[in-house]
């Protein structure tokens, strides 16, 4: 597998992505980009290689992209962020899907969902994994992340001819209420937009991640039906 570091897709300190190329693929396999959580106040790509040797084992390209972060940005810069990553993917030439946790599930949705960012018609799937996709600007830590908003919707606009969507949640996510999927999913069930909703009771925010780590079946942590449901989605 190659993996090249610290592509810029931007002219940005934060706009980097590492991409994980394993050797043999399909012309027509897809490229994920995997998008991290952190509240928009953190997370490193640095920190979810594990995430994309996970990917590229099931048989698809793998890019980790970091995004800007407040102080330095506030909404909508990480959804353009994103936005401008998947542009700069697309150069590739395979399936586009955009996978994110916790936050970055929000802005991976947002970009999938919202034609405002002008990535959508890029998109070919959705994979958001404890996502919150619609909350107040009270809710966030600090609320000026989105300042001038009281209310945030990932996809405001009507989600008919989206792209097919995966939405996972852990049943005991105190974080991000599994909720917030179940909402998702009907409004694209609604819609006519193929989606998968799959909501494991024993698991919490982070305990669903647990499962790509390599150690995770010799330490008997997380849940390996997570992974099996990306495996499921992207072939």
């Amino acid at each position: 597998m190659r993996r090249e570091q610290g592509l810029a897709y931007g002219p940005l300190p934060r706009q980097r992505l590492d991409l994980y190329t394993p050797e043999g693929l399909s012309s027509d396999a897809p490229l994920v980009l995997f998008l991290p959580g952190g509240a928009w106040v953190s997370g490193q790509r640095a920190e979810y290689g594990f995430v994309a040797i996970t990917l590229a084992r099931l048989g698809a390209v793998a890019a980790v992209a970091d995004y800007r972060l407040w102080p330095e940005a506030a909404y909508p810069s990480f959804v353009e962020d994103a936005a401008l990553a998947l542009r700069f993917l697309a150069a590739q030439d395979r399936p586009l899907v955009v996978m994110g946790h916790s936050a970055g599930a929000f802005n991976a949705a947002a970009v999938a969902l919202d034609p405002r960012w002008g990535a959508r018609g890029l998109v070919s799937g959705l994979i958001g994994i404890s996502g919150p996709y619609e909350f107040g600007a009270h809710e966030v830590t600090p609320p000026a992340i989105f300042a001038g908003l009281e209310r945030i919707q990932a996809a405001p606009a009507p989600l008919a001819g989206a792209a097919p969507m995966l939405l996972l949640h852990g049943g005991r996510d105190t974080t991000v209420g599994p909720y917030h999927s179940e909402i998702l999913a009907e409004r694209a069930r609604v819609a006519g937009v193929p989606v998968r909703h799959v909501v494991w009771p024993r698991l919490s925010h982070i305990d669903i991640m647990a499962g790509f780590a390599p150690a995770s079946r010799w330490l008997r942590v997380g849940e390996p039906e997570v992974v099996a449901e990306l495996g499921r989605f992207l072939t």
